[in-house]
């Protein structure tokens, strides 16, 4: 049993430097309803709501212009995506940013929309500013793992030096420090 166990660890870890991923580990700052955590877009930091509930990744729209990322209209038509109750809302595509979580890299397609109330609402429970929310999308894909009892969220991340063949002078930044 022991040897399975060591073995099926050294094939894991062997396995993530291969594909140039590596543990991440953030810290949820706040957990008063669901957790929310740091992260930084375009350079700035930015909190975001960790929401299972959320097929999509989504960013407020009204901040595009305080971290520098444009919203974009596809095809001439704005996406249609289906809500709760079967309420329709359009969606814009967010492009010309990069995420990161703890020092990786996040990729996804990022949405866009018109956040305010739920904005309004985390901040008056927390007084935090959420700029999104995680969706899981990006959860599944970076297989996020929430522990509520130590306010810590760990994940997969992709090493971006190996990911784009190491592009040089990229910022590496940590929220967590």
């Amino acid at each position: 049993m022991k040897l399975t166990t060591i073995l099926t660890i050294g094939l894991i870890s062997i396995n993530l430097a291969v594909l140039g991923q590596h543990p991440c580990v953030m810290k949820i700052v706040n957990l008063r309803s669901k957790p929310i955590v740091k992260g930084v877009i375009n350079g700035k930091v930015a909190h975001f709501l960790l929401d299972t509930g959320s097929d999509l990744t989504i960013l407020h729209a009204k901040s595009a212009r305080e971290y520098g990322f444009k919203l974009v209209q596809g095809r001439n038509r704005p996406l249609m995506i289906e809500g709760l109750g079967g309420s329709h809302r359009d969606f814009k595509r967010a492009a010309g940013l990069k995420l990161y979580m703890d020092e990786s890299l996040i990729y996804t397609h990022f949405f866009a929309f018109d956040l305010g109330n739920i904005v309004n609402s985390i901040r008056a429970n927390t007084n935090i500013k959420i700029a999104g929310i995680i969706g899981s999308d990006v959860m599944r894909k970076y297989g996020f793992k929430i522990d509520y009892d130590n306010r810590l969220v760990s994940f997969t991340g992709v090493d971006y030096d190996k990911k784009q063949n190491k592009v040089e002078n990229e910022p590496t930044l940590s929220v967590n420090k």
